[in-house]
C-alpha cells in the first residue's frame, strides 16, 4: 500500500488563513460598510495582542461577517474573488512545508490536504501545489445561491477523515507524516507515525511537548527543527532558507 502525508492548509503551507482573505474582500465592498469597521475593529485588536483571546475572536468575527457576505454573494462572484486570489497571491506559502512537499512527493507519497476552511477555496490551491486529495468544508446552495450556512464540516474530526480516506483508497498509515499548526490538527497528527507541529499555537505545543512530537519554526528566513530530548526541547537544526550573510546592501 502507498504511504501518505498528510497537511492542513492555512497556517501550514499557506501563510494566512485563505478563507479570511476572501471573506476581506467580499467585506470591502460597498454593502459592507458596517461589517468592515467591525472586522477592523477586531483585526486591531488581534494585531496588537489586545487580549490573549484576540486571535480567536477575530477568527469568529471574520467567519460570522463571511457567513453574511455570502448570503448576498452569487457563486460567480465567489469564484472571481476565488479566482483573484490564486492569480495574485497563491505563492504567499511557507518555505519550509512547499520545500517538504516536493521532497514527499518526489518519494512517491500520495499527499492528502485536511482543511476546515472552504473547499471552493483551498481545493484549487492545493492541487495547485501537488495534493492528491483534498478534503475541505463544502458551502450550502439553495435555488443557486449560498445559504450562508456549510453544506459539510472539516474541522472537526480530521482523524476520522483522514483514517476513512486510508481505508477506501488503498493506502497506510504505517511510516505516514502529519503536519500542522493549531490545537484542531491534534486528532489528525496523533494517527500518523512521524507528527510535526509546525509553527504551533500554545495548544499544539503542548500536547507536542507531552507526545515528544517533532517542532518546526519557520521565523524571517530561518528552519529551526526542535526535537524533544530528556523532557526539553532542543534545537536540532538550524539552516537559512536563503545566504544573506553577504547582501550586506539588503540589510
Amino acid at each position: 500500500m502507498t504511504k501518505i502525508a498528510v497537511f492542513d492548509i492555512d497556517g501550514t503551507v499557506y501563510r494566512e488563513a485563505m478563507s479570511f482573505i476572501v471573506a476581506e474582500e467580499l467585506l470591502a465592498g460597498p454593502d459592507f460598510e458596517k461589517e468592515a469597521q467591525i472586522l477592523a475593529a477586531a483585526r486591531h485588536t488581534y494585531k496588537s495582542r489586545g487580549s490573549t483571546e484576540a486571535y480567536w475572536v477575530y477568527n469568529k468575527t471574520i467567519l460570522d461577517l463571511f457567513k453574511k457576505a455570502l448570503k448576498h454573494t452569487t457563486p460567480a462572484q465567489l469564484d472571481e474573488v476565488i479566482a483573484n486570489l490564486l492569480k495574485h497571491k497563491s505563492d504567499y506559502c511557507y518555505a519550509y512545508t512547499l520545500q517538504l512537499i516536493k521532497q514527499l512527493k518526489a518519494e512517491g507519497r500520495i499527499l492528502v490536504a485536511i482543511s476546515g476552511s472552504i473547499a471552493d477555496i483551498v481545493e484549487p490551491f492545493a492541487r495547485s501545489v501537488g495534493f492528491d486529495y483534498v478534503i475541505a468544508s463544502g458551502l450550502e446552495v439553495k435555488d443557486g445561491a449560498f445559504t450562508g450556512e456549510r453544506a459539510t464540516e472539516t474541522k472537526q474530526g480530521k482523524d476520522t477523515i483522514l483514517r476513512g480516506l486510508v481505508a477506501t483508497r488503498g493506502l497506510t498509515l504505517q511510516d505516514s507524516i502529519g503536519v500542522g499548526d493549531t490545537h484542531r490538527d491534534i486528532p489528525m497528527l496523533a494517527v500518523t507515525a512521524h507528527p510535526i507541529a509546525f509553527n504551533p499555537n500554545a495548544a499544539l505545543y503542548e500536547e507536542a511537548e507531552k507526545q515528544g512530537w517533532k517542532i518546526v519554526l519557520e521565523r524571517k528566513n530561518m528552519i529551526y527543527e526542535l526535537e524533544n530530548g530528556s523532557g526539553a526541547y532542543v534545537v536540532k537544526s538550524a539552516r537559512p532558507l536563503f545566504d544573506d550573510n553577504h547582501q550586506e546592501h539588503l540589510r
